[in-house]
């Protein structure tokens, strides 16, 4: 699957016409840190015997949730990229 793949595959997932842009960016927001968080807990928990397949799972929740709300704020990806590059210079 490519990224464009994925992006449409997560519009489909995330179509509800029944929440407000507003109550998609806040799902959209609790997915991804409750995701970051789940991941991040593992980690801590397993130390040095982490599971790569558990790391891709949640790796896979927290790209869901950071598409999401690309898509619902129509932020392209490649914009944050370059964002995120510039402000590591």
């Amino acid at each position: 699957m490519n990224l464009r793949d994925f992006e449409l595959y997560v519009v489909r997932c995330a179509e509800n016409g029944k929440l407000t842009e507003n109550e998609h960016i806040m799902a959209g927001s609790r997915g991804l840190a409750e995701s970051a968080e789940r991941l991040f807990d593992f980690v801590d928990v397993t130390a040095d015997n982490y599971d790569r397949q558990t790391l891709l799972e949640g790796l896979g929740e927290v790209l869901f949730y950071f598409v999401y709300l690309c898509e619902i704020l129509g932020i392209r990806i490649d914009r944050v990229m370059e964002s995120a590059a510039r402000r590591r210079k």
